[in-house]
């Protein structure tokens, strides 16, 4: 049951950025608008109440299900006498929705899933908890319509308190005590000659007359109150929904900026949630032990809206106008400088070993010539170079990184815009017959905007796991489908990294036909592309401090192409210390940790503290350079084997 909420949760809050950002990266129109403003916070807001209802039920666990059998069983106007039929139903239904699931686990596991059946008993236990949480909503909101049909049906009860010196026969209680002080207690039943006697209480003492008084009873009471509340949420969700539609159509026809989009989608959570609480009133005002100052309904409407605002602000806040180029990360080698086939890494000179990623682990080995493989600092300077906006700053970038080596000449073939999410750039090395695909990683809002859009359920279900340890049990592939969802997909538009594949794709064709090798690499976002990319192809590719695919490698569909898995392509630097590769998701390639000679995860994440890390441990048998760009990066100790300062580790 609390699995059930949380992971509702997580997938809900997985979706934010596509419902608040669909309007903008695809141009849908006014039905995403709609969706947006309006589908999504009540999406929420039910959500919610799910979540108030499956706490519950956990708290309640060991008494079977108290609370939804009970709104049930007042929604369905059973008696009392009906209550164990009504217990057995909801046990019916949950091993129905087991059965269901466990029919589509024999069925993965005979299409080669080896834990298909674990993953279908996992599906249908959340399927079947799910259904009964929904239900208990529903059920709430009978009785809610219920409640408020009877307080208009009852015939009235007045309860009078009267003095004495009324003629009316009555049915007369008297307190009075032997003394004046204290009053005493009389029944009088005074029946005359008039048509129908009339209930009165009197409350009386000896000394003095009370004056007369109608109310309601607790029991008429209690109905219009719950009607007056059910009425107030329903008009007020009413004209939220109303206001919201105005706000989709002014932000369709007048692309509002993304500060008015923000602010009505924060009004949209938190009057949603108004709205809700009062039409479930009783269901929402219940505490939980696990919050003990308010209700789980407040706090998942909490972080709904801290979240949205979130989702729209940190974009705007990260991205960055490209710079342009200060310092490249290579000098050239003096002149006439040829590779160097006897060099020896520092790290080895030193006696504490290298990185295996420097030397072990050579691109283009095809070639007879040593000095014509690609090595780890060779891919990374086109990951860098991909950064700089302007095609100048890119050439002088692989210039400085090429120049008078091996490798030869760098031509540049392609360069998208500098505005294009997941920029491209594609470069040739004729001279060891090589093609390098790069893709730059998050520098603009939009590509922040698109990190939430692809990880987001990735990172939330991390934060599950960690929260629940036994998370751990369930299968990956199971949850991979769970978090695989994707809107654009249902509304037959096709996903931004679609176009990434595409474009990839059209890469290994021209390829093949001129008999280039090609490689791939990218950093960070443009890391976490390349290995969703470069693995449907199977593409060499080498990535930096990348975001994880562990997770969301499902909606790329690498789950369809098993003859391909990640592992048998893809190498992965991964600095300690850095928590974009080792936070977001799991990775799946071959990790090579390096370690990281910066306090901060942000200067860990930099791809010149990686190429520093790399040149202090590995050396360059090219003869190249980075004392310039690594003074500026780590200090005038960056070369120190062994290193003396600070570093992260493990």
């Amino acid at each position: 049951s609390l699995f059930t909420a949380l992971l509702g949760m997580t997938m809900l809050l997985g979706l934010m950025p596509q419902f608040v950002s669909l309007p903008y990266m695809s141009g849908t129109g006014l039905g995403a608008e709609v969706l947006q403003t309006v589908g999504y916070p009540l999406l929420a807001g039910f959500q919610a109440l799910k979540v108030q209802v499956l706490v519950g039920i956990f708290e309640d666990s060991n008494a079977g299900f108290p609370k939804p059998q009970a709104a049930l069983q007042a929604a369905l106007g059973l008696p009392a006498q009906r209550a164990q039929a009504l217990e057995r139903g909801i046990a019916v239904l949950l091993g129905l929705c087991v059965a269901v699931g466990l029919g589509f686990g024999v069925q993965w596991t005979m299409q080669g899933d080896p834990l298909g059946v674990a993953s279908g008993f996992m599906a249908g236990s959340l399927l079947g908890f799910s259904a009964l949480g929904t239900i208990h909503v529903l059920a709430e909101f009978v009785c809610g319509v219920k409640s408020a049909c009877t307080s208009e049906e009852q015939p009235s009860l007045d309860v009078e308190i009267a003095s004495s010196s009324e003629e009316q026969p009555s049915l007369d209680v008297e307190i009075a005590s032997s003394s004046e002080e204290q009053p005493s207690l009389d029944v009088e039943i005074a029946s005359s000659s008039e048509e129908q006697p009339s209930l009165d209480v009197e409350i009386a003492s000896s000394s003095e007359e009370q004056p007369s008084l109608d109310t309601e009873t607790a029991q008429e009471q209690k109905p219009a109150s719950g009607r007056r509340r059910m009425l107030v949420g329903v008009a007020w969700l009413g004209v939220t929904v109303l206001l919201q539609l105005g706000v989709a159509l002014v932000e369709w026809k007048f692309s509002a900026p993304s500060f008015v989009t923000g602010a009505a989608m924060v009004i949209a959570f938190l009057t949603t949630g108004f709205g809700l609480s009062y039409i479930f009133s009783d269901l929402v005002k219940s505490v939980s032990r696990y919050f003990p100052f308010t209700t789980p309904f407040i706090v998942v409407v909490g972080l709904f809206t801290f979240m949205c605002l979130f989702v729209l602000v940190a974009p705007e806040l990260m991205g960055s106008d490209p710079s342009g180029l200060s310092t490249p990360l290579f000098s050239p080698p003096p002149n006439g400088t040829t590779f160097n086939r006897t060099f020896v890494p520092p790290g080895l000179l030193s006696g504490l070993g290298t990185y295996p990623v420097c030397h072990n682990m050579e691109w283009n080995k095809g070639l007879m010539d040593e000095g014509k493989h690609l090595q780890a600092l060779d891919i990374l300077a086109f990951a860098q170079a991909v950064y700089w906006p302007v095609e100048a700053d890119v050439l002088s970038e692989l210039g400085s990184a090429t120049s008078g080596t091996d490798l030869g000449e760098v031509r540049l073939e392609a360069l998208e815009d500098p505005s294009t999410i997941g920029r491209i750039g594609v470069f040739t090395l004729p001279q060891v017959n090589v093609r390098v695909l790069a893709i730059r990683g998050s520098q603009t809002a939009k590509d922040w905007a698109f990190n939430f859009d692809l990880w987001a359920p990735s990172f939330f279900f991390r934060v599950l796991r960690d929260f629940m340890p036994f998370a751990e049990l369930v299968p990956r592939k199971f949850i991979r489908t769970v978090l695989a969802l994707d809107l654009r997909e249902l509304a037959g538009l096709p996903p931004p990294w679609h176009h990434l594949q595409d474009r990839v794709h059209e890469e290994v064709m021209r390829s093949q036909a001129d008999g280039y090798r090609l490689i791939l690499t990218g950093h960070s976002l443009g890391g976490g592309l390349a290995q969703i990319v470069g693995p449907l192809e199977g593409i060499s590719t080498m990535v930096f401090s990348p975001v994880g695919i562990s997770l969301a490698m499902s909606r790329a569909g690498l789950d369809d192409r098993p003859e391909l898995p990640v592992e048998n392509t893809v190498v992965i630097v991964s600095p300690r210390g850095d928590l974009v590769p080792s936070k977001l998701d799991d990775q799946k390639g071959t990790e090579q940790h390096i370690m990281c000679t910066a306090l901060s995860p942000v200067d860990c994440h930099s791809l010149s503290q990686t190429a520093c890390e790399l040149f202090r441990r590995c050396g360059d048998p090219r003869g190249r350079s980075m004392e310039a760009s690594c003074l500026q990066q780590v200090g005038e100790d960056w070369q120190a084997v062994p290193w003396q300062g600070f570093a992260w580790r493990s």
